[in-house]
């Protein structure tokens, strides 16, 4: 697992290249933020890499307004909540200094 301890963001991450990309991070250990605009088709993806063991959570995000992406940026790192505690706490990231849009 290349990618344990890793978080990865992902845009377009809910079809094509971006999707493939989603489930081969996830494979690799990383934590994965699938961002995009069409919720449907991005829950689905986060659905079928949890359903294989992996941990992706999708943000719906528009990559072409700033203040998404800050918002995105700020959820993406903060670790998953139903990850059990222990499992959080290795996982605790640095909090962002600033985010500048």
């Amino acid at each position: 697992m290349r990618l344990k301890d890793k978080v990865a963001i992902v845009t377009g991450g809910n079809q094509g290249i971006g999707q493939a990309t989603v489930h081969r991070f996830a494979e690799e250990g990383a934590r994965v933020a699938i961002l995009a605009r069409r919720e449907d088709e991005g829950r689905a993806v986060e659905a079928a890499v949890r359903d294989q063991g992996g941990d992706a959570t999708f943000i719906p995000c528009d990559v072409t307004d700033r203040q998404q992406i800050a918002a995105a940026a700020a959820v993406a790192a903060v670790p998953n909540p139903l990850l059990k505690r222990k499992e959080r706490k290795r996982l605790k990231r640095k909090p962002l200094k600033s985010l500048k849009v």
